[in-house]
């Protein structure tokens, strides 16, 4: 059954939410959206599909993907990017970095569990980091994947990968990066389109441009070091606010750590981040120490602020990700447009989608009296 149990914590402030402990999931990890947005994948040991009342089935089977050796192998789900492009990835399939080898990238078929070597980066020491890219601004490469530079001196390597596998370098001088990273929407500010990533060890918010240069957007220095500083990113997704969902992050157990985990999904409501100010856009990023969350907000420069408090053991792992309660096979409520608060009206110029049935109505009625009209003259 699902848990609803809240974590408390010494230091909350009343002005700050707090995540929930929604599902107990032993060595849960990462995090991703299962085909359609119908309810979430997730990582612990295999692969399980989580639905959105809480249950999970694992995705098993003859030769089915495993990462036995507990490697921080994170993940990233298809939606069939680039859109419109001649070459699309496969829609559903998962992403993964080889845990036995962690300068390659597994494609894993979400129903079977059955993996292939897909890509292999040069260059680098391992993985660390893989995201897709919506905007369309990394164009016919939207896999990104990141890693440590071998004898690169604290600097990482961006690479971009297509549908066939093929690694285009973007940079290999872009600062500290790891964990669960993602790309910004349009609408963030200068920073649209960037891949964001970030640097526990100095707190450091980072965007990375298509042609690889980068800059600190933000940072968030409360809380920094190795398995205590900023860990898991995602960005608020169209129709969240308007037409409910949740957050979700991975807290998983960890022996002999300061921060020993819970080995749980946790959860925000879409009206709490509603009352507390988040708006659709906005990234969220959290610690992977206990999971303290802020909020970034970028127009013509970026803010934080805090957000809300984790479990105080928490062990936060992977991507921070976001699942709609739009119900499966509706007709999907036209996001609200960049800049307007959710539970406004949409005005007659926000696309003018709600002539259509309007159109095809008056056509079909048309038809009808025509069709009416000849068979009394034939009858006549």
């Amino acid at each position: 059954m699902p848990i609803s149990s809240v974590f408390p914590s010494p230091t909350a402030s009343p002005a700050l939410l707090t995540w929930e402990k929604w599902q107990h999931l032993p060595a849960v990890f990462d995090l991703g959206l299962e085909e359609g947005g119908t309810g979430l994948i997730a990582q612990a040991g295999v692969f399980f599909k989580v639905s959105r009342s809480g249950a999970s089935s694992p995705i098993t089977g003859e030769g089915a993907y495993s990462n036995g050796t507990g490697t921080e192998a994170y993940f990233a789900v298809s939606r069939g990017q680039p859109q419109g492009g001649a070459c699309r990835f496969q829609n559903g399939a998962i992403y993964v970095i080889d845990p036995r080898n962690t300068k390659q990238v597994l494609e894993v078929d979400a129903q079977s569990g059955r993996p292939r070597g897909f890509a292999a980066l040069e260059g680098v020491d391992s993985l660390n980091g893989i995201a897709f890219d919506d905007t369309g601004s990394f164009g016919d490469h939207p896999l990104l994947v990141t890693g440590p530079k071998s004898g690169g001196g604290g600097k990482s390597e961006v690479a971009a990968v297509d549908c066939h596998g093929d690694v285009r370098v973007v940079t290999t001088t872009a600062p500290r990066m790891e964990g669960g990273i993602a790309v910004a929407p349009r609408g963030f500010g200068s920073h649209g389109g960037e891949l964001v990533v970030i640097d526990e060890i100095s707190g450091d918010i980072i965007g990375v441009k298509v042609d690889g240069t980068s800059s600190v957007l933000a940072g968030y220095r409360a809380h920094i070091g190795q398995d205590v500083g900023v860990e898991s990113a995602g960005f608020v997704p169209p129709g969240l606010l308007l037409n409910g969902g949740n957050a979700y992050l991975s807290d998983r157990g960890t022996a002999n750590n300061p921060n020993a985990g819970t080995d749980s999904i946790l959860r925000l409501r879409s009206g709490d981040l509603a009352t507390a100010g988040v708006r659709e856009g906005d990234l969220l990023v959290a610690t992977e120490g206990s999971g303290t969350t802020v909020v970034v907000a970028c127009s013509a420069g970026c803010t934080v602020r805090p957000l809300a408090n984790g479990p105080p053991s928490g062990h936060i792992e992977g991507h921070l990700v976001f699942l709609n309660d739009q119900p499966a096979g509706a007709v999907a409520t036209t996001p609200a447009p960049e800049g307007r608060r959710p539970g406004t009206i949409p005005t007659a110029g926000a696309g003018n989608s709600y002539l259509i049935p309007a159109l095809l109505g008056a056509v079909l009625v048309l038809a009808a009296v025509l069709i009416l009209l000849l068979r009394r003259r034939s009858r006549g």
